[in-house]
């Protein structure tokens, strides 16, 4: 652990020079289970959820999803920011024909594969819940003193215990209206890697957990007025 935050503080002294697409990620290390340190000294984790049925759920559900989501908010306090992300792709098809018990249950999913090759595209929806806190001046303070003085590691750790039972705290509270899924390190890297570059390929964390804007960054992008990623255009809507 003293190794990857000796690492993190050359991180830091090096960011006015920018050598390429991974010095602009903000992305460290991981230091605990589905928690990453950014470059800046904040932190990171995430859960992938599902809702109601947006079609079929009555305006009083959608009316308690928006108070438990507000409620939740709140309990936050200054230094969070949540971001909530959907990614679309493209389906697989539908599955291979089964056997089933009957053949009523038979015809309905003749019936819904016929629906569904008529169709056309089909996408599938995923939805992403990112936290990301960054501690009050005091606990970086004491945190720099950790990392760049020798200091007993408590301070430290008292930092990461405060947002472990935040998350927790944050989950039991939306729980009750959302399926919540806190991600693991190999989800949380993979997740980040799909919005960085719209590819769905699996990241296997790294043995160290250290440098992970190289591993994310490993991407070709071209900057400039028009920049690309791969033969993907960059550009932002209002």
């Amino acid at each position: 652990m003293a190794i990857m935050f000796r690492e993190f503080r050359n991180l830091r002294r090096k960011s006015d020079r920018l050598g390429g697409f991974p010095d602009l990620l903000n992305y460290a290390a991981l230091i605990d289970p589905g928690v990453m340190l950014l470059k800046d000294g904040s932190l990171l984790a995430g859960w992938r959820y599902s809702g109601p049925d947006l079609n079929s759920a009555s305006p009083q559900e959608m009316t308690a999803l928006v108070h438990q989501v507000n409620a939740g908010l709140a309990r936050l306090g200054e230094g969070w920011m949540m971001n909530v992300d959907l990614i679309r792709k493209p389906s697989i098809g539908y599955p291979e024909a089964s056997d089933f018990p009957d053949p009523v249950t038979a015809l309905i999913d003749h019936e819904r594969r016929l629906h569904y090759t008529q169709e056309g595209n089909h996408f599938e929806s995923r939805f992403a819940l990112m936290l990301t806190w960054t501690p009050p001046t005091e606990m970086q303070s004491r945190a720099a003193s950790l990392l760049f003085q020798g200091r007993r590691a408590t301070d430290w750790e008292e930092t990461l215990d405060l947002f472990r039972r935040s998350l927790t705290e944050h989950e039991d509270a939306l729980s009750a209206r959302l399926l919540m899924q806190r991600m693991d390190d190999a989800a949380l890297l993979s997740h980040l890697n799909s919005c960085i570059s719209a590819r769905h390929d699996p990241i296997r964390p790294p043995a160290e957990g250290n440098f992970l804007d190289v591993l994310l960054g490993n991407h070709e992008f071209h900057a400039g007025f028009q920049p690309m990623l791969y033969d993907l255009h960059i550009r932002r809507s209002a």
